[in-house]
């Protein structure tokens, strides 16, 4: 249980992620609401469609505890850390020291796991140290295909740990590790939606996740079916079944090809996008990201505080050619870009405003947070003012967006935001 010190952490940052998500601004106020955080890039399977098979040379190796240690000890306020890797977590042997140093600043953990280590000893281990959630890899709901899918797995080992599991969390009357299997579909196994629902079921497992599967590869581009009508039909096939066996079922879009500039219907629009705004991927060796999409490396989370590396040059960059209205090419075709309004801003400044006159938060707190409140809804008067939105500024904009190289534009965007 989270103390009332760090509980209060959430709160407020929970109400300045609340104003981040205006979009009025590139700069940051929260600390991020989930962190990604990349404890292992080893992992002993060989999956034909992940990104470990062909990259070259691939991570391979666990994050340094101790920097993850300094680093954790400035996460208080940061709802959830997910700690994952493009590898398999229980292979770092420290695992549960990550879990722990998580749970003393108040932030709940979650994994993703190919469930293969999880005998009676990972169970009762998993089950002690508290952690919240655990997402079990599988993209098959029968041995053959799960054995081509998840090369070096095997069905029959990986369904019966998850039993085990189900099962000592049942005789613990514990709610804890909420448990989900997750699923990336391919044309491979579209097919197989519904069948997967009803494995989970079988299994005692009540949450399933759909997602796209992102080509490693432009080579791989036709296993990728996102948004077909194939994908809707075993999707809604899916859902049915859920509801018929109570069993929660969601789908995870993806850009399943962000190397392509996609043209958008709002170009020039003020953008946002709740991912580059409250979420942060922290790579092995420290170095963070934008978002799992941009290949580009920020700084370093060992070198410098979150709120430091959220605001760091490279970020408010990448955020300011949202909000100027130039997404880059990874942006264009993801689901989660997001054309900012003067109604969507307003819905998100009255929520503010309810959460500060409904919290048990200090006065002295309540009054800081009112006055951030004053200073957003004047910088949504001046965003959204008659002057602001001219036809002539949005034909300036597109005029200078063929003309300017987008590399020149985001360095003259970052000068002037610094000033």
């Amino acid at each position: 249980m989270r103390s009332t010190e760090y509980e209060r952490e959430r709160q407020i940052n929970q109400i300045l992620m609340d104003l981040d998500l205006t979009y009025l601004e590139p700069q940051i106020l929260a600390l991020p609401i989930q962190a990604w955080v990349r404890i292992s890039t080893a992992c002993d399977l060989r999956c034909p469609l992940c990104e470990r098979q062909h990259v070259t040379p691939v991570d391979s190796g666990f994050m340094d505890f101790e920097r993850f240690a300094q680093m954790a000890a400035q996460m208080a306020g940061v709802h959830k850390a997910h700690l994952f890797g493009l590898g398999e977590p229980f292979l770092n042997k420290r695992f549960f020291d990550y879990v722990e140093r998580c749970h003393a600043v108040g932030v709940e953990v979650s994994t993703t796991t190919h469930a293969l280590l999880i005998d009676d000893d990972l169970t009762r281990r998993i089950l002690d140290s508290g952690m919240e959630e655990i997402a079990i890899s599988m993209d098959a709901a029968e041995p053959e295909l799960f054995g081509r899918l998840r090369a070096g797995a095997d069905f029959d080992t990986v369904c019966r740990n998850v039993k085990r599991l189900v099962q000592l969390k049942q005789e613990r009357r514990s709610p804890l590790p909420d448990l989900l299997i997750c699923c990336t579909v391919s044309s491979e196994n579209v097919h197989q939606l519904a069948a997967m629902v009803e494995l989970a079921d079988r299994l005692g497992v009540r949450r399933v996740s759909f997602g796209d599967l992102m080509a490693p590869t432009r080579e791989h581009e036709h296993y990728c079916v996102s948004g077909s009508p194939l994908v809707e039909e075993h999707f809604q096939k899916a859902r049915t079944r859920g509801d018929e066996l109570g069993v929660e079922v969601a789908y995870f879009k993806q850009n399943t090809r962000p190397w392509v500039r996609e043209e958008i219907a709002s170009e020039g629009k003020a953008y946002g996008c709740a991912m580059a705004w409250t979420n942060l991927v922290v790579e092995r060796q420290g170095e963070t990201k934008f978002c799992c999409y941009i290949k580009e490396r920020c700084p370093s989370a060992f070198e410098q505080p979150f709120e430091q590396v959220m605001n760091s040059e490279e970020h408010v960059r990448m955020r300011s050619e949202l909000t100027g209205g130039d997404p880059r090419t990874e942006c264009r075709g993801c689901p989660y870009l997001f054309v900012n309004s003067p109604e969507h801003v307003e819905r998100m400044l009255s929520q503010v405003q309810r959460t500060i006159e409904h919290s048990a938060l200090p006065e002295n707190n309540r009054d800081r947070l009112r006055q951030l409140l004053l200073s957003y809804r004047e910088k949504a008067r001046e965003r959204f003012s008659p002057a602001a939105t001219a036809s002539g500024n949005g034909l300036f904009r597109r005029l200078a967006r063929r003309i300017i190289p987008t590399r020149v534009r985001s360095a003259i965007r970052s000068i002037l935001s610094s000033r």
